[in-house]
């Protein structure tokens, strides 16, 4: 199994075991896409909703916009500074 990457005369034949100079994303993305690595779920809970809301972050010193995401089955939430990317347990 392989692919073929670009459209000019000189394609570059990309294959898992092939060693060339591409990124580790694209060899990552392309065992996905041909199912040769499975997906581990990220999360172990069930999302309920995720918000947008303006709040002050620590890290960045200012007020920055999160994304909130909601917990099923708990009051607590999950925080992600859409600037910096620090997480926080509300």
């Amino acid at each position: 199994m392989a692919h073929f990457l670009g459209q000019d005369q000189n394609p570059i034949l990309f294959s898992s075991s092939a060693i060339q100079d591409i990124s580790l994303v694209v060899l990552q993305f392309i065992e996905l896409a041909r199912g040769e690595r499975k997906v581990r779920p990220f999360n172990p809970f069930r999302v309920v909703a995720v918000r947008a809301e303006e709040r002050y972050c620590i890290d960045c010193g200012d007020v920055r916009w999160f994304d909130i995401v909601y917990i099923l089955g708990s009051e607590r939430r999950f925080e992600i500074c859409r600037c910096c990317r620090v997480e926080d347990w509300g």
